[in-house]
Formats: C-alpha cells, structure tokens, sequence
C-alpha cells in the first residue's frame, strides 16, 4: 500500500515477517499504520465466539479428487474453480509455494485453474505478498482473496481507504487460525526429526492425502518423506515456535470473511476429509447455496453451539484474554487490545497461561530461543510423557 515504496517485508530473528522501512523515502502518511491488522480496529471489535453469520454448514467438494488431495474437503478449491469457470472473477490471491525457496511460501495473485489446484493444502510458516496492491487494483476483473484473519483484516482495513480495490475484491474466503508457526518450527522439524538440512528440500506440503492428513517432503536427490499431521502438531505448537501475534489472536473464525472455512473438529469423523463452512454475508450464503444445488459441495446445516464446541472457541478466547492480561500487566508488553479488568480465571488456568507466557518471553532471547529449537524432539517426549 505505500505509496513511495519505504517497505520492505524481511524475515527478522524470531522467524516471522517484520517491516523495514526505509525512512529516506517514508513521508510518514499513516497509510501502513491504518492497513497493519495488528494496529487498527482491534478495540472496535468483539472477541467472543464466531461473529455474526447467515448459517453454519459441514460440507466437502463432490469432486473426490479435491477432497483427497486437499486439506478439509476441497472447499475453498471448489468455490474459486467454480467463481472462475463463471466468470465472476479473473483471478484469485491465494498461498503457493515459491519454486525459487520452497519453504518460503507467498501470496500471490493468480488467474488459472492449475495454479488454484496447486495452491491446495495448509501453508504452516509465514507468507507475504508477492505483489503491490496497487497492482492488484490494475488487475482486468474481479478478484477472491483467501487469508488467515490477519490478511483479511488487512484487506479490509485497505478497502476501507481504497474504493477501487473494494470494487475488485469479489469475496474474501476466511480460514480459521489455530496459530502459525514461525519458519523455525519447519526448519527445526527438517533438521530434528526428517535428519538433513533443509536446503535438500525442494517440496514441501503440510496437508493433503485425506484427513487429517500427512507432511510430505521431497528432496533434491528424489527421496520423499511423508509424516502425521500429529508429528508437525506434537513438534511445531511450543511457544518458542509461535509468534506473538498469533499469541493474541482473537479472531480465531475468521469474523470479516464473506465464508470462513476450517476442520470440523468434533462434527465430522472420515478420512477424507469435511469444513466446517459458515457464511457471514448474502453474498457467500448465495454462493454456497448455488454449489449445493448445482451439485458441486455436499452440506449440511449444523447448529452454530456444535461448532463452537468443536473448536474449542471457549477455552481458546479464554486463554488468549488470560494471556494477553498477563503480558500487558506482568511483562509490561503491548497486546492489540487492552484489557482494563482481568478476565475470570481459575488457579489452574493462571498457572498454566502464565507458564505459557514465561516460556514465550524467554524464547524472545536468541540464545534460549535455539537453544529450545534444538531441545524440541526432548521436550516433545517430556510432555507425551506428561500426559
């Protein structure tokens, strides 16, 4: 979005995507502050439950093929393939990986359907845009985005200053965050637990091949590795691995989204794979409706209480505002909202949020923060034990 090109998006030390500004050039017309997720209109919004919504749904895409190779059915594949053959846009911005470093994955925006078919699967590190916005505003068309809560938040914060890209979004497709891992937590798993150096991978894909699905990695020499979902989870989830911002998220459903997708946890037991789907505007409830009875998703209405419960909206919200509470009072760091009040809060969750916190604080320390990166496959059976 900025107008004279003073940002740069660098990978910084905790792993994540930090902005360098060059200030030569900054003019220091806000614009960047008014877009960032993380600063703008995080007090204005309610951080409980799923949001507003039309409906709640499980569903998959009825091309067998997609649900297979996909993360949870195929959804999101289904709606842009489809949005396309019809014309209703030119092109998407989706997360593909990057040939030139395939552990680096980027946003960018495409315009067929091989490259929207190859774009399927979970991408579990950080991702930035491969393009300028202002690109994106001279694209023939319309456009679908499909993000995390913080890329649409971002989007929506710049169509809000942008006229011209609010008329070239068609629809945002929001998936659900169950926090993001910093690239060390991809890195760490190649080194500790597939045993070579990152630099042999020349494909990596988190999800697919049914539900839950498994990690696959392919190497330069031809090798192919393939892994649970359950060993990323169990290695990439600790704290030294998560940003601080995904600490705090506090739109775990994707609440700006037209549709917000994600796994339906504790409402759909195959191994194919099936999303929880709920639409948040008339725009995606037609859509949905329209696959549906054009026969290309299979649904079922649920009850919105059911998909709370499946992912665990309650506990989730509750330790994000335990947590934020706790860095705003205890550490003296700034959350992107501020709690005047603490939440309600028993022994047990205290204990367990402000040890969480503890160890993320330390893990900001370079030094103690590899130190835990190569002590992962240890604390890993520490905590197995544990359980």
């Amino acid at each position: 979005m900025c107008p004279v090109d003073a940002i740069d998006m660098k990978i910084a030390l905790d792993g994540t995507y930090k902005p360098f500004i060059d200030f030569h050039k900054c003019t220091n017309c806000g614009l960047c502050e008014r877009a960032c997720p993380s600063l703008s209109n995080a007090q204005k919004n309610k951080i409980r439950g799923l949001g507003s919504f039309m409906n709640c749904y499980v569903g998959y895409s009825a091309d067998t093929k997609i649900r297979w190779e996909a993360s949870s059915g195929g959804v999101v594949t289904t709606i842009l393939l489809s949005l396309l053959e019809k014309g209703l846009i030119s092109g998407a911005v989706i997360v593909k990986s990057d040939p030139k470093d395939p552990l680096k994955p980027l946003m960018f925006l495409v315009n067929s359907r091989e490259d929207i078919v190859k774009a399927m699967g979970s991408k579990y590190c950080p991702v930035k845009l491969s393009f300028r916005i202002k690109d994106l505003v001279n694209v023939q068309g319309k456009v679908a985005v499909v993000g995390l809560p913080c890329h649409i938040w971002a989007f929506r914060n710049l169509e809000k200053m942008d006229k011209r890209l609010k008329d070239k979004i068609f629809i945002h497709l929001g998936l659900f965050c169950g926090k993001n891992p910093n690239f060390y937590a991809t890195v760490y798993f190649i080194r500790k637990v597939v045993g070579m150096n990152e630099r042999e991978v020349v494909e990596i894909s988190y999800r697919g091949k049914g539900w839950p699905g498994k990690l696959s990695i392919m190497t330069k020499r031809g090798e192919s590795y393939s892994f649970e979902l359950s060993d990323w989870i169990s290695f990439s989830y600790y704290p030294h691995f998560i940003p601080i911002r995904c600490v705090f998220r506090y739109d775990i459903t994707n609440q700006q989204a037209d549709i917000s997708l994600g796994d339906a946890w504790g409402l759909a037991r195959d191994n194919i794979g099936t999303s929880v789907i709920i639409t948040r505007t008339p725009v995606g409830e037609n859509i949905i409706q329209y696959l549906y009875k054009t026969g290309k998703l299979v649904l079922k209405e649920v009850d919105p209480k059911q998909v709370s419960q499946g992912q665990g909206l309650e506990d989730e919200v509750k330790n994000t505002l335990i947590r934020a509470y706790i860095w705003q009072r205890i550490f003296h760091k700034p959350t992107p909202y501020k709690l005047s009040y603490p939440p309600q809060f028993s022994l047990k969750e205290w204990v367990s949020n402000l040890g969480y916190c503890l160890w993320l604080y330390a893990a900001q320390n370079k030094f103690i923060r590899t130190a835990l990166c190569n002590l992962t496959p240890l604390i890993s059976k520490v905590v197995r034990w544990i359980r």
